[in-house]
């Protein structure tokens, strides 16, 4: 009975950590762990919360709200769900790869940042879904090609 109790009471909380806003395309998750991966970040395993919305991806701490970084929807080249597996053996994680656990799913984006390579930022988060938040990040992207395509007459 504990366990059902339990099990429903992380079904809620999770449907109430994802708000939906529709009219500005806006998605908000709590209780996103950032991993590392940023260059301007200089925090790793530290609970924030992932606003994803019609022009960026920002992720702030919980407990103030105070920005910590933001990366352009434009700049995002790939969103994927990934394991530490494929984290480490595709060289796409630094030196917070012990902070990785085996068999957990995490949320790599990957993005281009100012005139660098690539970067590869990573989140996990124990309530809400990575597919959740990918479906967020990629339904962003592809409105946001859409309307440059439409401003610029292509459509």
């Amino acid at each position: 009975m504990a366990i059902i109790i339990l099990l429903l009471f992380f079904m809620i909380y999770a449907y109430y950590s994802v708000e939906h806003d529709v009219e500005n395309l806006q998605y908000t998750f709590s209780n996103v762990s950032y991993m590392g991966g940023h260059p301007q970040a200089n925090v790793s395993t530290k609970y924030g919360i992932l606003y994803v919305s019609e022009n960026n991806v920002s992720f702030c701490y919980a407990d103030n709200s105070e920005n910590i970084f933001e990366i352009p929807i434009s700049k995002i080249k790939n969103c994927t769900i990934e394991t530490k597996e494929s984290l480490v053996l595709g060289s796409k994680v630094g030196i917070f790869a012990g902070d990785l656990k085996k068999s957990k799913e995490y949320i790599r984006i990957e993005f281009k940042y100012k005139h660098s390579n690539l970067q590869n930022v990573i989140f996990y988060s124990s309530i809400t879904p990575p597919v959740s938040i990918i479906g967020a990040i990629n339904e962003t992207k592809i409105n946001y090609i859409k309307n440059r395509r439409f401003e610029r007459g292509e459509v």
